[in-house]
């Protein structure tokens, strides 16, 4: 039973740590800029609107995209 529970550990342990695999791509991977339309601006709450140029300014001020 002893065996058993070290393989059943060794199992689990691996398992989790297979999940903090990387995909080894950039830092800029999966993220784009927002670009709203016009419509869309006059519509945004000013938090939203907040919210937007951060993120387009997180990704400027690391070179994943140009203004």
């Amino acid at each position: 039973m002893a065996s058993f529970a070290k393989w059943a550990t060794l199992i689990l342990i691996a398992s989790l740590l297979a999940g903090c695999a990387t995909s080894g791509g950039s830092l800029c991977s999966g993220w784009q800029p927002i670009r709203p339309t016009r419509t869309e601006v006059s519509t945004m709450s000013t938090e939203t609107k907040r919210e937007v140029v951060t993120h387009n300014s997180w990704g400027e001020k690391r070179g994943c995209w140009k203004p």
